[in-house]
């Protein structure tokens, strides 16, 4: 994440929300020998919605890997919920993609804000059918467990 703030710098502001935000800031300066381009910060959860409601992208950089490729995680479901557009290096993350979710490469230009609107209102039908996939699975397993 560091290599893709770092080329993206001017480009975007970035807020990063951690646990330490000093090692980050650290980590930065070590790799680049300059002071991160942005925001990090340590804050409550239940402050971090009030950063999401300012935020138009979220970074989602992982591996290539098997546990990545089923994965669903928590951070992709919330900035879908609050409307924040991922933008990703590995597109195939659990089932949002055979669900259809929309994402920016990393690498991609960022769409203006038509395109921004539409991307969003396809990612809120992702997560209402990954929903819907997910009551029904809990019916099942109810159902299952009670027999």
């Amino acid at each position: 994440m560091l290599e893709y703030v770092h080329e993206n710098k001017g480009r975007m502001e970035f807020i990063f929300l951690v646990s330490d935000s000093e090692k980050i800031q650290e980590m930065y300066f070590g790799k680049y020998e300059e002071k991160f381009p942005g925001l990090i910060k340590s804050v409550l959860p239940d402050k971090v919605m009030q950063y999401y409601r300012k935020s138009t992208f979220g970074l989602i950089l992982r591996e290539n890997n098997i546990v990545n490729s089923v994965a669903c995680p928590t951070k992709l479901t919330e900035y879908i919920q609050n409307d924040i557009i991922p933008i990703v290096d590995l597109e195939d993350i659990g089932d949002f993609k055979k669900m259809g979710y929309r994402y920016i490469k990393g690498k991609d230009d960022l769409p203006n804000v038509t395109i921004r609107q539409e991307i969003i209102l396809e990612n809120r039908k992702v997560f209402k059918k990954m929903s819907l996939c997910f009551d029904g699975g809990m019916k099942q397993l109810r159902k299952l467990i009670n027999e």
